[in-house]
């Protein structure tokens, strides 16, 4: 499933790096991209602060999301590669642990006075 970025509220590292990995956008379409992602700056003001054609700026728009989705992708997988990994060594037994048997709680549970 891939969510879009949302206009506003993307930080200026992660559109830097996505620009970064498309690697073919133009200083102003990257500055562009910039305000409109992480400044929430219309797609109309965008254009004419950089001098870009809209249709151009979608496209790009579009392209970052792509990008975008397939780096989301490549996280979901290392998550759930480390998280079965991990997930399989931390088995403990719990019974073999000190002072973690019933007998040991039953003890513990009669020491406590409740209140009549």
């Amino acid at each position: 499933m891939n969510i879009p970025m949302q206009p506003g509220i993307e930080s200026k590292e992660r559109i830097t790096l996505l620009c970064a990995l498309v690697g073919k956008f133009s200083p102003n379409t990257v500055d562009a991209l910039i305000r409109y992602f992480t400044g929430g700056a219309t797609l109309d003001l965008c254009c004419c602060i950089y001098d870009i054609k809209l249709p151009n700026l979608t496209r790009s728009i579009n392209r970052l999301n792509e990008i975008n989705g397939i780096v989301e992708q490549i996280k979901q997988i290392d998550l759930n590669h480390l998280s079965d990994k991990y997930s399989k060594t931390i088995e403990v037994n719990l019974s073999a642990v000190p002072g973690n048997s019933q007998e040991y709680w039953n003890k513990q549970a009669a020491l406590i006075k409740r209140p009549q």
